[in-house]
């Protein structure tokens, strides 16, 4: 007659139990790599955003030097544009004493053309006239 063996043997218990913490320390070590992935993934995104982030900077600052120096000429024009449309301007100055002189030319030609038109008859003598009161041989 065979003896049934109710009880286990504990060598086949202490096997199993092994082999359950083998597989616990193997999921934990999978689980602490997956971990420590992610850390390595997140510190290199945390890199990489602040790498961006400087770079960004960087160009802000330049636009912003680009930006002034594009003001500072901008200024510079208004400058001379105020000085030239305003009655008290030294260039709105030059220009009406230019004016009046161009002017004043102006009318001295029509009286000169004036003159000699009364004394001419043809273009060719008109222009003679002309030429010779302009030289001061009038």
């Amino acid at each position: 007659m065979r003896v049934q063996q109710d009880a286990r043997n504990p060598v086949d218990d202490l096997t199993s139990a092994a082999k359950l913490i083998a597989e616990k320390i193997d999921k934990d070590a999978r689980s602490r790599r997956i971990w420590h992935i992610c850390i390595a993934v997140g510190i290199a995104l945390v890199l990489v955003i602040g790498w961006q982030q400087l770079q960004l900077q960087q160009q802000s600052r330049e636009r912003g030097l680009q930006n002034r120096e594009v003001i500072t000429r901008i200024e510079e024009q208004n400058k001379v544009i105020t000085d030239c449309t305003s009655s008290d301007g030294e260039c709105y100055r030059r220009n009406q004493a230019r004016t009046a002189q161009v002017l004043g030319q102006v009318t001295d030609n029509m009286v000169i053309v004036a003159g000699c038109l009364r004394d001419t008859r043809t273009d060719a003598e008109l222009a003679a006239c002309v030429d010779r009161k302009l030289a001061g041989a009038g």
